[in-house]
């Protein structure tokens, strides 16, 4: 996938799910495909289905407020921000600092 094979990425994820549906990583991977490729609802859905696997995951967490922020779905992005935040997530792929600015924006009084 780093090396610009998005296609046989997204092919051995796949593999690796249909051998082993609970393969968080394989899950969060993919829904990163489907984002690059611009399919955003699939890759909702994939963060979501990898939520209902691991509610605690942060990359997925992080991934789906801000998805959830850029449709515009402002509650399911501020939950999902806020799980993020909560759960300390020192070393994820995630960003503390872009949840925490989108939450300010988010939670701002609105004039």
């Amino acid at each position: 996938m780093n090396d610009g094979r998005v296609e046989e990425a997204q092919a051995q994820f796949r593999e690796a799910l249909r051998l082993d549906p609970g393969q968080l990583m394989a899950h969060l991977r993919l829904g990163e495909i489907l984002e690059r490729q611009g399919r955003i609802d699939e890759a909702a859905d994939r963060y979501r289905l990898l939520l209902r696997l691991r509610p605690d995951l942060p990359d997925a967490l992080f991934a789906l407020g801000r998805l959830a922020l850029a449709q515009g779905r402002l509650e399911e992005a501020r939950v999902n921000l806020r799980r993020y935040l909560d759960l300390g997530p020192a070393t994820t792929g995630g960003s503390p600092q872009a949840a925490r600015e989108w939450l300010r924006r988010l939670e701002a009084p609105r004039p």
